[in-house]
């Protein structure tokens, strides 16, 4: 089996607002930990599980109780004995670690035994050399400490890693690593001298890589955190088997499994027909918050992906660099005269004057693809100022 991965986009409301909330709380406190800990609280609930809590270095954050949960995961994907699942909520471009801990004897024996008999310490060039091709050596050394190398693979074997998409829904990157991957590449390692402390995280090379192949595979999109919703979308998912080959110098191809077939819309209470007289339909509404996320993913989609620098890749579509453009994108409802207003960052509107790769072209598009997705109805769209 390979490592498999896929997307899980909510655009609850409550979980978003508590989301910013915790980005924006860059102090260790009593409210930041807090924050922390309902937020676990809420996603647990996506996998039919309960956090843990506390400050256990090598136990993973969440426990699967729910059957059904397990169950959908055996039923299309094989994989069996789902029962905990580690869960990271990133800030910015941050490395994912995944875990820590004290160097034990049987690693420190087998990290010393690199360097020949007459080693008897691990000095700052030892450590250098170690932490050297993503800690190669250091992970070798860690195998020959069966119970921590165990529990390492048990916090990394099912990895669930949260980011915020803008201002609005938030992204779950789910990765399940069968123990024959659990390796550097796709982990790192990294021995700290001054804690003697050793750290492992998954590898950024191969992270970047899995967002990008996923950028394009469909997603479990949910408007709500019930596992109930989670199973019927990922059960609609077929997995098909494909190549990641990341940038890193060496050992950078992997297989992998991903989504390749079947939209997964947002699931959301369908729109009523109405019984009063000459009311023809009454929508069910999503939130400002809700079609703001829907529609950056519509733009991004729309935009061709290129390199920080160089030329543009279209001579129509503005180029998808660093996604500032898209998360800038805010969008404004009004149902009563039905209209749209969207809002960029100010620093784009230079296209406008310049006509060809104007924004106004790409998003009024977007927005009228997705509100119609959503409502089955057209709205007058403009910007805002």
């Amino acid at each position: 089996m390979a490592v498999v991965a896929w997307k899980t986009v909510i655009s609850d409301p409550d979980l978003i607002s508590r989301y910013s909330r915790y980005l924006k709380t860059r102090k260790e406190g009593v409210n930041r930990a807090r924050i922390i800990k309902t937020l676990e609280r809420q996603l647990s609930q996506v996998f039919g599980g309960s956090a843990r809590g506390g400050s256990a270095k090598l136990v993973p954050d969440i426990s699967i109780d729910d059957e059904r949960f397990t169950a959908a995961i055996e039923n299309t994907l094989g994989i069996s004995a789902v029962s905990e699942a580690e869960l990271k909520l990133k800030r910015g471009g941050r490395r994912t670690t995944i875990g820590q801990s004290g160097v034990t004897g049987l690693l420190k024996t087998a990290a010393l035994q690199t360097f020949g008999e007459a080693a008897t310490d691990i000095t700052k060039n030892r450590a250098s050399q170690l932490n050297a091709n993503k800690g190669f050596l250091l992970f070798n050394a860690l195998r020959s400490d069966p119970a921590l190398f165990k529990e390492f693979y048990n916090k990394s074997k099912f990895l669930s890693i949260a980011r915020q998409i803008g201002n609005g829904s938030i992204e779950l990157l789910n990765i399940l690593i069968p123990e024959k991957d659990f390796k550097v590449p796709p982990l790192s390692i990294r021995y700290s001298l001054s804690k003697e402390t050793i750290y492992l995280s998954l590898d950024d090379t191969f992270e970047k890589g899995l967002l990008e192949k996923l950028s394009t595979a469909p997603a479990v999109e949910l408007a709500t955190l019930e596992v109930e919703e989670f199973i019927e979308s990922f059960n609609k998912i077929k997995f098909g088997q494909t190549k990641l080959e990341t940038t890193a110098k060496k050992d950078n191809k992997f297989s992998i499994q991903i989504p390749t077939g079947g939209s997964i819309p947002l699931s959301r209470t369908k729109a009523r027909v109405a019984k009063k007289k000459q009311q023809d339909l009454k929508l069910s509404t999503i939130s400002d918050a809700q079609m703001t996320a829907l529609v950056q993913r519509e733009t991004e989609k729309r935009m061709p992906k290129g390199p920080l620098r160089g030329p543009p890749l279209s001579a129509s579509v503005l180029t998808y660099r660093t996604g500032r453009f898209v998360d800038s994108i805010k969008v404004i409802q009004d149902f009563r005269q039905q209209l749209i207003k969207y809002y960029y960052a100010p620093n784009y509107r230079v296209h406008e004057k310049r006509g060809a790769r104007a924004p106004r072209f790409l998003l009024q598009g977007s927005i009228r693809d997705t509100v119609q997705a959503v409502y089955g109805e057209r709205f007058r769209i403009i910007r805002g100022f």
